[in-house]
């Protein structure tokens, strides 16, 4: 899912170990999907562009 959603793999594993520690195996279910779904807002509204570049893989 990361490949085809150009997400950029040191920022998900940062991301699912946050969510992880924070909500434990739930925040992990829920950490990709969450993760997606603020990347694709956040890219679609023009808002925050800076963090989508980092969320994002070059290519």
């Amino acid at each position: 899912m990361g490949r085809n959603m150009r997400l950029n793999p040191l920022i998900l594993i940062l991301w699912v170990v946050l969510w992880g520690w924070l909500w434990g195996a739930v925040g992990v279910l829920i950490a990709v999907p969450l993760l997606v779904c603020l990347k694709l807002a956040a890219a679609r509204l023009n808002i925050l562009s800076p963090w989508v570049r980092l969320i994002e893989t070059p290519g």
